[in-house]
């Protein structure tokens, strides 16, 4: 694995470990996030994976972009896996397979709003709009931040 990605994902926290080693790699993810456990961490090495093994690419270019524009690699790697994660509960719920082409579209999405930017919004267009929905709620606000309804 390239030093870029060994950095994003573990820090310096590597030693003596192989990162291209999956069980290597998954006691260094628990390491570097101590407080991540069952599915949450197990959901983090999966997309630690599909940066390590590049597949899918996607992953690792958006990582890049998002650690580019300024945000801590935790974050980025935890919107990722927040993504990931939401694409697997959405194709459980439907009962039907993975799509990792609707995952990796998802991806185009992030990084997502910070929640200090987005409760103000909130209360913005309630107090301009008694008696909305809580769904056009949702589609005002994202409206203001400029991403789409779908969102």
């Amino acid at each position: 694995m390239d030093a870029a990605k060994v950095q994003f994902l573990f820090g310096d926290a590597v030693g003596d470990a192989d990162p291209d080693d999956p069980e290597d790699r998954a006691a260094l993810l628990e390491a570097a996030n101590p407080d991540l456990t069952g599915n949450d961490l197990m959901t983090q090495e999966v997309v630690a994976t599909q940066i390590a093994e590049d597949r899918p690419p996607e992953v690792w270019q958006v990582a890049r972009r998002m650690l580019g524009s300024g945000l801590p690699s935790a974050d980025v790697l935890g919107q990722i896996t927040f993504a990931f994660g939401h694409a697997v509960r959405s194709a459980a719920q439907a009962g039907v397979a993975f799509d990792e082409d609707a995952y990796v579209a998802s991806l185009a999405f992030l990084p997502l709003p910070q929640p200090a930017g987005v409760g103000p919004l909130i209360i913005e267009v309630v107090r301009g709009q008694p008696g909305i929905s809580g769904e056009d709620i949702d589609f005002e606000v994202l409206d203001r931040l400029g991403r789409p309804g779908e969102d």
